[in-house]
């Protein structure tokens, strides 16, 4: 293990907080580790500094990439592995029987990382202790593991630098919409692909169609329409095997997402307007790739009234100039 020493932040970590901070971090040469780096790893590292971006609760703190990057560093190598340990899986090498999600979803590295996250934001000055003791806290490691996380932070460091500069500058996130409330479901500039059928019947309803369809290949990214809180209904139904709901509080504006082949929320999460919710996909009562979204103005069931038009509802809500 490279030696480790307890130093002030070298510059790289200023931009974490705007001010140095004293953390535990290793002598190691990041130049020549980086370098070290294949494509996957590289990859991988810039999805979990993407995505910790993009997750509200850290969204304005590259400390949390830098801990998530070395978490995974010391937990996989940043391979999103398909075994490990007893039952440990992905970059993490989480456990689906420690309630951190099913097989499927850890091997996804954004809804792997968003869990993690998750879990990261609940430990108590997560974002000025060493590093070593708050990955310690989330993992919970083999005793006379605590430490071997710090190796790892000099690398994770210039990891997070190098992708949090681009995911702040735009360069590299989908485009969704400009500033506002209200965001598109899918890629602003596939907006077209709204196939405006609320209310319309058929053999595949079995009372009248109750959203819009949004027709665009498998894979094709999905967002939350407004800010508000995640609500997952688990199948397997006519949405598939979860039905992602972003609520905007008890009784109040509820946005549906249906037939997603992929999921990267987590229940409870409290999401922005562009989050991204998961991916389109061709599962449950669907005949083809797509979206069905709704809007419920009251947090309903799926025929009560509140059940309004989707496609006006966006018209309308983007004419106030609400869009984001």
């Amino acid at each position: 293990m490279v030696g480790c020493v307890y130093m002030a932040v070298a510059p790289l970590l200023v931009l974490m907080t705007g001010a140095a901070l004293a953390v535990e971090t290793c002598s190691s040469n990041p130049a020549s580790e980086l370098s070290s780096l294949d494509d996957e790893q590289l990859g991988n590292a810039r999805t979990i500094v993407e995505t910790t971006a993009a997750f509200p609760p850290t969204s304005s703190s590259s400390r949390a990439a830098v801990i998530a990057v070395a978490t995974a560093l010391q937990e996989s190598s940043l391979r999103n592995l398909p075994s490990g340990d007893r039952d440990s899986l992905g970059l993490f090498q989480q456990r689906p029987s420690q309630g951190w999600g099913s097989p499927e979803q850890l091997l996804r590295p954004r809804f792997a990382t968003r869990v993690f996250l998750a879990a990261l934001v609940t430990v108590p000055g997560w974002s000025v202790r060493p590093l070593t003791e708050v990955a310690s806290d989330v993992q919970r490691p083999a005793e006379g593991l605590e430490g071997a996380y710090a190796r790892w932070e000099s690398l994770a460091t210039a990891l997070a630098s190098r992708y949090w500069r681009t995911t702040a500058a735009g360069g590299c996130q989908e485009s969704v919409v400009a500033s506002g409330q209200v965001a598109y479901p899918v890629p602003r500039g596939l907006a077209w692909s709204d196939r405006h059928n609320w209310g319309g019947a058929g053999e595949h309803w079995s009372a009248w169609h109750t959203g819009t369809d949004f027709s665009l290949p498998c894979g094709t990214p999905v967002y939350a329409v407004t800010d508000g809180e995640i609500v997952l209904e688990p199948g397997p139904d006519w949405f598939g095997d979860v039905l992602v709901q972003v609520r905007q509080a008890p009784g109040g504006l509820t946005t549906w997402y249906a037939h997603l082949q992929q999921v990267d929320v987590v229940a409870g999460e409290r999401v922005a307007a562009g989050t991204r919710l998961g991916e389109i996909g061709d599962v449950g009562n669907a005949t083809g790739c797509h979206l069905h979204f709704e809007v419920h103005l009251r947090d309903g069931g799926i025929y009560d009234a509140d059940n309004v038009d989707p496609s006006a509802w966006l018209a309308t809500s983007l004419a106030r100039g609400q869009e984001r």
